[in-house]
């Protein structure tokens, strides 16, 4: 193999290392992102009241009630005693 043809497959080679590796940094930031989301989901359940959720949802352009009524159920469900 000629110094032409060595360069071209170090810089493939390169390309190739430099691609894995980014998709395994884009992997890693999407699962920490779904992670911190997750756990930012349920501190907001947590800590919000519930006269506050609800005037917040009253405001919202959409209508979410049946899974909002079954989300509190739940909530009110795991704080009782």
């Amino acid at each position: 193999m000629d110094a032409t043809g060595t360069i071209g497959l170090e810089i493939a080679l390169n390309e190739s290392v430099e691609k894995r590796l980014l998709d395994l940094e884009a992997s890693a930031l999407e699962f920490l992102w779904k992670r911190e989301d997750e756990l930012a989901r349920i501190i907001d359940q947590e800590l919000t009241p519930r006269r506050l959720l609800e005037a917040h949802l009253r405001h919202l352009p959409i209508k979410l009630r049946p899974r909002v009524a079954r989300a509190l159920a739940e909530r009110e469900g795991q704080q009782s005693p």
